[in-house]
C-alpha cells in the first residue's frame, strides 16, 4: 500500500449560471361584480348603483367624510346612546321588601322530611401514631419519601456539578446509557475474520495503520479513524473481501467518516490520490455505496472515543493521563483481537490502565460509579492494553507510535508500561 507524501489538489471553479428575472406582464383584471353595500352609507345605497368609495374619495367626499353627494345626515336630537348605570342616583325606585315566611314548627313537618338525619356532626379529631417505629416499609418505599442512600456514599463526586451548560449535566446520563445500549447494536462480529478467505489479521492492521497516516496528514480528527475502523470492521463481518479490494474499502469507509464528522472533509479526488491512483473516483463512490447499504446507513455509532471524555473526567485525569488513555484506544483499533469488547469496555480499561500508569491509582468508587463496571470486569481488557502498550515500541506498525511521540501528545509513547498490574491475582481466579 501507498504511503507517498499527499499533496493540495486546486479545486475547479465551477461557473455561476443565473436566470434572468422573468417579467410576466398583468393580465386585465375581470370586472368588479357587484358587491355589498358601502358600510359608510349603508341605508342610501342599492345594489345597481354601488360606488367604489376609495376612487371617488377626493371628489365626493364632504367635510363630513361621507363618500357620496348626497348631503349629510342631519344629528338626531336627544342622546343616541345611554349608559346604564345601576348606582344611578337619579334612580329613585325603591326596592321593595319581600314578605317574611314565619317558621314551620318540626310538628307540622311530613313524616318523610322528619325521617331525614340531622346535619352532619363537625369532624372528630383521631389520634395518630407518629413514632418511626410504627411506619410500614410500604410507607418507608414510598416515592413522596426523600431517598438519601445517595448520600451515604460520600466518597463518589460528581463530576457533572460544574459542567455548566455546554456539559449537558441533566441528559448526561440518559445520553451514556443510550450509547452503552446503542453499543450493543451497531458492533462487529469478533470472528468475522474466519469467513473471510483472501485477507488476514495482518492486512487489516496495516490498514489501520494506513488509516492513522491518512488522518494525521490531512488533519482529521480522532473520532473520525474510530468510525472508518468501526464501518470497516462492521462491512467485513457481512462481506468477503479480496485482497486487492481492501484497500479501496479502507479509503471508502475514510470518506465517509469524514464527511459524517468533519466540517470540512475531503474531497474524493484526495482518496484518489493517497492510493496513488490504484482505484478511481467512480470506483470509490461505488463502493461508499456499497458500504452504506450493508451498513443500513447506520454511521452514528458509538467508539471508545466517545466514552473516554467522561470516564477521563471521573478519574480525575490530568493531561498526561489523557494522552495516553487516547494511545491505548488508538491502539485498539489496530489490533483485530479487540473487537471482542466493547467500545465502553476499552474506554473504561484504558483510563483505568492509564491512570495506573502515571500516577498509580487505578480504581475508586467515582470510577465505578460513571463507567457502570466491575473492576473484575475490566481486568481481562486492561491486561491486553497492558500487553500492546509493552509492544508498541518494537511493532512494526509505528503510525501510532510516532504520532503520540510528538510533544503536542506530551511524548506519551515513550512511556514504558508498568511490569506488573496490581490485579494479577484476580486474573488467576477468572
Amino acid at each position: 500500500m501507498s504511503h507517498n507524501v499527499l499533496s493540495t489538489r486546486s479545486t475547479s471553479h465551477v461557473g455561476d449560471n443565473r436566470q434572468k428575472p422573468f417579467n410576466e406582464n398583468a393580465g386585465a383584471r375581470p370586472k368588479t361584480t357587484q358587491g355589498r353595500a358601502v358600510l359608510g352609507v349603508i341605508s342610501q345605497n342599492t345594489a345597481s348603483g354601488r360606488v367604489q368609495p376609495f376612487r371617488a374619495a377626493k371628489q365626493n367626499a364632504t367635510t363630513e367624510g361621507f363618500f357620496s353627494g348626497q348631503p349629510p345626515v342631519q344629528k338626531l336630537s336627544g342622546q343616541n346612546f345611554k349608559i346604564f348605570d345601576e348606582c344611578s342616583s337619579n334612580n329613585d325606585a325603591k326596592v321593595q321588601q319581600k314578605p317574611s315566611v314565619p317558621a314551620i314548627a318540626s310538628n307540622q313537618l311530613h313524616p318523610a322530611l322528619t325521617a331525614l338525619p340531622s346535619t352532619r356532626q363537625p369532624l372528630v379529631n383521631l389520634p395518630v401514631n407518629v413514632s418511626l417505629s410504627s411506619v410500614g416499609k410500604s410507607f418507608l418505599d414510598s416515592p413522596m419519601v426523600l431517598d438519601t442512600s445517595d448520600e451515604e456514599r460520600l466518597n463518589i463526586f460528581d463530576i457533572d456539578s460544574n459542567a455548566g451548560i455546554y456539559g449537558l449535566s441533566e441528559y448526561a446520563t440518559e445520553i451514556f446509557q443510550h450509547l452503552r445500549e446503542a453499543e450493543q447494536l451497531h458492533r462487529p462480529k469478533p470472528n468475522y475474520m474466519r469467513k473471510q478467505q483472501d485477507i488476514t489479521v495482518g492486512m487489516r492492521a496495516i490498514l489501520v495503520d494506513w488509516l492513522v497516516e491518512v488522518a494525521d496528514e490531512y488533519k482529521l480528527h480522532t473520532e473520525t479513524t474510530h468510525l472508518a475502523v468501526n464501518y470497516i470492521d462492521r462491512f467485513l463481518s457481512h462481506m468477503a473481501v479480496l485482497r486487492g479490494k481492501l484497500q479501496l474499502v479502507g479509503a471508502a469507509a475514510m470518506f465517509i467518516a469524514a464527511k459524517f464528522e468533519e466540517i470540512y472533509p475531503p474531497d474524493v479526488g484526495e482518496f484518489v490520490y493517497i492510493t496513488d491512483d490504484t482505484y478511481t473516483k467512480k470506483q470509490v463512490l461505488r463502493m461508499e455505496h456499497l458500504i452504506l447499504k450493508v451498513l443500513n446507513f447506520d454511521v452514528a455509532v458509538p467508539t471508545s472515543n466517545q466514552f473516554l471524555k467522561r470516564y477521563l473526567k471521573s478519574a480525575g485525569a490530568d493531561k498526561k493521563t489523557e494522552f495516553l488513555a487516547q494511545f491505548l484506544c488508538e491502539l485498539a483499533l489496530v489490533e483485530f483481537d479487540c473487537t471482542q469488547y466493547l467500545p465502553s469496555m476499552i474506554a473504561a480499561s484504558s483510563v483505568c490502565l492509564a491512570s495506573y500508569t502515571v500516577s498509580g491509582k487505578i480504581w475508586d468508587e467515582t470510577m465505578e460509579h460513571y463507567m457502570q463496571y466491575q473492576l473484575q470486569d475490566l481486568a481481562p481488557c486492561i491486561k491486553r492494553l497492558h500487553e500492546i502498550l509493552a509492544g508498541a515500541s518494537k511493532n512494526s506498525l509505528q503510525a501510532l507510535f510516532e504520532k503520540y511521540k510528538d510533544a503536542k501528545y506530551d511524548c506519551v509513547s515513550n512511556i514504558t508500561a508498568t511490569p506488573t498490574l496490581p490485579f494479577d491475582e484476580i486474573l488467576l481466579l477468572l
